[in-house]
């Protein structure tokens, strides 16, 4: 949840600072890979709790 958070607010003040559009590249990677991360360790959990 805090990620989460972090994430959002790095990404309004890449998207209100400098729009370098390498800037923008590297936010949305780390936005996408938090949520991959975050998705893979829920599917983890619920595979674990139906076996």
């Amino acid at each position: 949840m805090i990620r989460e958070i972090i994430g959002a607010k790095t990404m309004a003040s890449a998207f209100r600072g400098r729009k370098n559009r390498r800037v923008m590249s590297t936010t949305m990677i780390g936005v996408v890979g938090t949520a991959l991360s975050l998705g893979a360790a829920y599917m983890m959990r619920k595979n674990k709790r139906m076996s």
